[in-house]
Parts: C-alpha cells; sequence; structure tokens
C-alpha cells in the first residue's frame, strides 16, 4: 500500500469512528489484583518447594519425606564405620553387579526421642534418618543404601 492509497482510504472512515477512537480509554480491570496475588502465591509456592528439596535431598515415594536430626547431613554407621552421603550421585543400579551384600539399616538415632543426640549414628547399621529396613552394600571403600528402588552413595568419613 503506497501513500495515495492509505490517504485514500483514510479519507473514507467515517469522522465519527475517528472521534470515538480518540476518546476511548482503557477500563481499568477490577480483578487486576486476583492475577498479581496468584503470581505471588506461585512465587512464595516455588521457594517453599525448592527450600524443603535443599533441606533434604530425599524425599520418599510413599509414607512421607525423610529428615535428618537437626542439621547433621545424611549419614550411616556400617561395620563400626562412618559414612556420610555424597555429593555426587550417579545412577548406581547398572552397577549392583559390583555390590557386596552388608545388611539392612536396623534403627535410627530419631527412634530413642528421650536421649539427647547430635544427630550422628554411632550403632552398626544405624542411620540418622527413618530408612530403616534399607539396603547397604559396600562399593569400594564407600557404600551403597537402597531404599524406595534408588541406589545413594555413601562415602567414608575420614579420621574415623
Amino acid at each position: 500500500m503506497n501513500t495515495k492509497v492509505f490517504s485514500e482510504a483514510m479519507g473514507e472512515i467515517n469522522e465519527k469512528y475517528l472521534v470515538e477512537a480518540v476518546q476511548y480509554q482503557k477500563k481499568d480491570n477490577p480483578h487486576g489484583w486476583v492475577m498479581w496475588g496468584t503470581l505471588a502465591v506461585c512465587l512464595i509456592l516455588c521457594l517453599i518447594v525448592s527450600l524443603n528439596g535443599s533441606l533434604t535431598r530425599h524425599s520418599r515415594q510413599e509414607g512421607g519425606d525423610v529428615s535428618s536430626v537437626g542439621d547433621a547431613p545424611l549419614m550411616v554407621f556400617v561395620d563400626d564405620r562412618l559414612y556420610k552421603q555424597s555429593i555426587q550421585q550417579i545412577s548406581y543400579s547398572e552397577m549392583k553387579n559390583e555390590f557386596v551384600y552388608l545388611g539392612k539399616i536396623e534403627s535410627d538415632v530419631t527412634q530413642n526421642k528421650s536421649a539427647v543426640t547430635d544427630g550422628v549414628p554411632k550403632e552398626n547399621f544405624q542411620a540418622n534418618y527413618p530408612i530403616v529396613g534399607a539396603e547397604v552394600y559396600q562399593y569400594g571403600d564407600d557404600v551403597v543404601v537402597q531404599f524406595d528402588g534408588k541406589y545413594w552413595l555413601y562415602e567414608a568419613v575420614l579420621g574415623d
């Protein structure tokens, strides 16, 4: 469309519509606060979920979440040695043929509500979070703990 055709087309527009367009004002949305409120709630929920995920690296698929004692890292005590959950996690299920079965977690430090604990397991096959019944396997110098169908690497704590 060139300038001449555009000018002719503008000349054909009824002046009533031009005046109406100039005087038009957008109406305020009385429910605008609903949109902003919903957005704020979503952001708060995302923050809560992300904080919860960073505080406990395990989550149980059934029966609630797994929580450790206080601020202690997730640990197990096996064969007179303390192990802390590794931050390096890969798919260990493919390596199961390299595991040596040691036994099952028999207790956790959270079971004894009357005793004051530092959150560190001190008895063989004990954890500091409720995974009683989880299978423990030797994997080189470390152990792998299996529960809820997943394998988690635990590295030996030095100075033990």
